[in-house]
């Protein structure tokens, strides 16, 4: 059974629904499932859906952020190619 099957429409129609009354433009999220389920998948279940979303590693890497160490273990090694290094 596909997350279709299982009815994503209403979960996704509700949380799109509390980001539209509370006037949401924009998520910073801090996991990559959020991520893609936001920016990916939420447009395509939800008609008009138009916020925003950037995981927080996007935010970092588009400030400019430079990594203090190699140690540094982030949720989501695919996105630290975006913070230069």
């Amino acid at each position: 059974m596909t997350w279709r099957g299982r009815g994503g429409r209403g979960p996704c129609r509700r949380v799109a629904g509390v980001l539209r009354k509370h006037g949401v433009r924009e998520v910073i999220t801090l996991d990559p499932h959020t991520t893609t389920m936001l920016r990916t998948v939420y447009p395509k279940l939800v008609e008009g859906y138009d916020v925003r979303v950037r995981s927080y590693l996007e935010v970092l890497a588009s400030a400019g952020c430079r990594w203090a160490s190699p140690q540094w273990d982030g949720h989501d090694p695919r996105l630290l190619r975006l913070c230069p290094v």
